[in-house]
């Protein structure tokens, strides 16, 4: 079963980063939150995210299918 409104949002996404992940500035940018903030965020499994090395890759399609779910609840 599809998340509503998750195949938008992933075209959003790539319609924006024009790539398949995306960096924690570029999403704390698009979340309007500080880099801090995100950090915190990730951390505590609220934003799905892998840590390579000392960085954070955000997958364009795991990010839409967070922001799909969070639209579900509201």
């Amino acid at each position: 079963m599809e998340l509503a409104g998750y195949r938008d949002i992933r075209l959003l996404l790539y319609q924006r980063f024009n790539k398949d992940t995306i960096t924690l500035d570029d999403l704390s940018e698009y979340l309007n939150l500080s880099r801090k903030t995100v950090v915190k965020m990730i951390a505590n499994g609220k934003i799905p995210a892998k840590k390579n090395e000392r960085k954070y890759i955000i997958s364009i399609d795991a990010l839409a299918i967070w922001l799909a779910s969070k639209n579900e609840r509201s």
